[in-house]
């Protein structure tokens, strides 16, 4: 915390509180699949983390929402770099290259501080003095909060499980009602499929 910047501060709140914000329960694959007008405004690029982004901005436009208002000129673009950074590390596809990303930094770091001290074993501060390490932390960070449903309390976990799961037979459900192609439909063994994403990504 000591090393994060007053928009940085600002701009992590705002990212956990708006990185799902208008999403309508369908992914990006169905998305891009039937040319959704989101998917094709964005490329097929993280399609619902770039709407999301969109939609957080359009909503500071009311001075009531702004919580940049106090940044300035260069404040608020470092803030709006950095919300877009950490919104598009929500996006599932990036997971796995996010985290070698991080681990090569500090792998990378680890090595630097060994070669100047033996002795040293753990990640100093001034690690995180480095904006670009500031930012992959961060990020890793949402994206483990944001999919981290399956850690919380029994009762709280089956609540999302259970949201989660209406939102993929719905989507599941449409792909095979309309025939939409390049779409995974959800199987029929839930639990497994529960384990699976908890033992891959949680």
């Amino acid at each position: 915390m000591s090393h994060m910047t007053g928009a940085e501060k600002i701009g992590v709140l705002v990212s956990a509180i708006c990185h799902d914000v208008c999403h309508p329960g369908r992914t990006n694959a169905f998305l891009a699949a039937i040319h959704d007008p989101v998917a094709i405004r964005f490329g097929n690029q993280s399609i619902l983390e770039h709407y999301s982004i969109a939609a957080t901005f359009d909503i500071m436009k009311n001075k009531r929402c702004d919580f940049s208002s106090g940044l300035g000129k260069e404040g608020f673009a470092e803030f709006r770099d950095f919300v877009c950074a950490l919104i598009l590390d929500t996006d599932m596809t990036k997971t796995v290259p996010h985290l070698h990303d991080l681990e090569s930094s500090i792998r990378n770091y680890k090595d630097e501080c060994t070669k100047a001290s033996r002795a040293r074993t753990t990640l100093p501060p001034s690690f995180y003095a480095s904006a670009a390490n500031r930012r992959k932390v961060l990020g890793t960070l949402l994206h483990a909060a944001d999919i981290s449903g399956s850690t919380k309390p029994v009762t709280i976990a089956k609540k999302w499980a259970a949201s989660i799961l209406k939102e993929m037979k719905e989507e599941s459900d449409e792909v095979i009602r309309e025939g939409i192609k390049g779409v995974r439909t959800m199987g029929d063994d839930i639990p497994r499929g529960q384990l699976f994403f908890i033992d891959t990504f949680v």
